[in-house]
């Protein structure tokens, strides 16, 4: 039993650590417009063009922003964002 109870303790915890959509919370209206706005600021950005690893660098960005908006929950707000 002291087994069991010791994995358990240790696998819970890398879980929530390792798994961002456990403790993935509900983003604000105003956060969320933020992540689209910085994502489609580095996507003209890039349609601009610029240097293989300036580009590399606002893809980075652009991506990091799309995954905050994903981890947010921020399809609720998908009808009040503005483009």
């Amino acid at each position: 039993m002291q087994n069991h109870l010791s994995r358990t303790l240790i696998t819970v915890p890398l879980l929530i650590i390792i798994n961002p959509a456990i403790w993935a919370r509900d983003t604000s209206l105003e956060q969320c417009q933020r992540y689209q706005d910085q994502a489609m600021r580095y996507q003209e950005l890039r349609r601009q063009g610029g240097s293989g690893p300036q580009m590399d660098d606002w893809k980075d960005s652009m991506r990091k922003y799309e995954q905050l908006f994903r981890d947010g929950q921020c399809h609720k707000h998908r009808r009040k964002l503005q483009r």
